[in-house]
């Protein structure tokens, strides 16, 4: 990188003043900035604050949420929201080995009734499911995506301390399944993205490494599970012909959307 390059990056990291900030940071998108962005986090992690205002108290879970969607665009139109109700669709009564009974998608955590010239928005869990004993929750990245692994991480990592910072968590539980105690942060992408090649080269990236080994020991003084990491595999990499509308669901310019075949998702 060069000087000038460093200088600005610097700079604007300065100008930084919570997480929610820096994962909204556009130069955190690529993952080219990763080592270094993770070494200044860490050297900074006790400082850095959680911006909590506009954030969900309760009233958590979408009971509308039936797995459709708007069909003004081809089917083909491979998009992040579109393959997490696909998923919805196929694992809301049976369980996925790995990612367990989804429960909901797109689950907002930002508080329903603000003043529209002060509204915050504090983002969303892509995915909700249930797992022996545990809720896991997503952020989902899309095929092809160019955001980085380090992106994706301060987001779920973010998502989840601001509910046990603010006492939420359990309120959280107990609108999905009130007996479960745990909450896992979770990050699902494809193998085409750079999130998910970040993921599977991860020994190069020894900063981004030791960081997620501060955010999990943090993760666990919450009680807050360790991140876990899923990837898609997808022969050929043909995304355009995974998704389909089940024809008997279809209503003028919406369908419900479902897995053409099955995807293969690693655990690592």
């Amino acid at each position: 990188m060069r000087h000038t390059d460093m200088s600005i990056l610097v700079n604007d990291y300065k100008k930084l003043k919570n997480w929610k900030e820096i994962y909204q940071w556009k130069r955190i998108t690529s993952r080219g900035n990763s080592e270094i962005i993770s070494e200044w986090l860490l050297r900074d992690f006790e400082k850095i604050k959680f911006d909590k205002f506009g954030l969900r108290k309760n009233n958590f879970k979408i009971n509308v949420h039936e797995g459709y969607c708007e069909l003004q665009t081809e089917i083909t139109q491979f998009t992040e929201k579109r393959f997490c109700r696909a998923l919805f669709n196929k694992y809301n009564k049976i369980e996925h080995p790995l990612l367990g009974k989804i429960l909901d998608y797109e689950v907002p955590l930002t508080a329903p009734k603000q003043e529209k010239t002060k509204k915050v928005n504090q983002g969303d869990f892509d995915l909700v499911s249930k797992r022996n004993g545990s809720i896991l929750v997503f952020e989902v990245k899309k095929a092809q995506s160019n955001e980085s692994l380090l992106k994706a991480i301060l987001q779920i990592f973010t998502y989840v301390t601001r509910l046990a910072d603010s006492n939420l968590i359990n309120k959280f539980l107990e609108d999905y399944i009130p007996n479960e105690k745990k909450i896992i942060p979770c990050i699902l992408t494809f193998d085409n993205a750079a999130s998910g090649k970040q993921i599977s080269e991860i020994g190069k990236y020894p900063k981004l490494q030791s960081l997620i080994a501060k955010i999990n020991s943090n993760l666990e003084d919450n009680k807050i599970g360790k991140l876990e990491f899923y990837i898609v595999e997808e022969p050929n990499e043909d995304y355009t012909s995974l998704l389909n509308i089940d024809p008997n669901t279809i209503q003028k310019k919406s369908g419900k959307i479902v897995l053409e075949r099955e995807v293969k998702i690693i655990k690592y």
